[in-house]
């Protein structure tokens, strides 16, 4: 529940920061803010890695639970998606389509990055002595 509870606040907060920037006249610093937002997801989902001690059961457990988030955000999008109208006679919701279709690919990628990183034990490296 820790990992779902922390991929939502990292989702929200990123979306709250890049909300706030639509404000500000900055070239490019959308994807100065994905890139962090990507690092710190990534390096978080290490850290759990890193920290586990349990079962691998367990771990798939922990992996599918709190990658969930992203899946449940992917269907949320798709819904959307299906239900898009224009706003007003004559409206092409085209570019909202393309919008909605961007956001599912990358909560899709969130999921299995998420669900790997989190719920398959790194491998050692072992070094083979001849």
């Amino acid at each position: 529940m820790f990992l779902f509870v922390m991929n939502a606040a990292l989702f929200f907060t990123t979306c709250f920061v890049l909300y706030v920037f639509v404000y500000f006249f900055i070239p490019f610093v959308h994807f100065a803010v994905m890139f962090l937002a990507v690092t710190g997801s990534i390096i978080l989902w290490l850290i759990i890695n890193k920290a586990w001690e349990g079962t691998t059961k367990n771990r798939m457990k922990m992996g599918a639970l709190g990658s969930s988030f992203y899946m449940i955000m992917a269907a949320l999008f798709v819904c959307r998606l299906v239900r898009l109208k224009p706003s007003y006679p004559g409206d092409d919701p085209f570019m909202a389509a393309v919008g909605l279709m961007f956001a599912i690919i990358v909560v899709t990628v969130a999921f299995i990055t998420c669900f790997v990183i989190t719920g398959f034990a790194m491998r050692k490296n072992q070094t083979n002595k001849v």
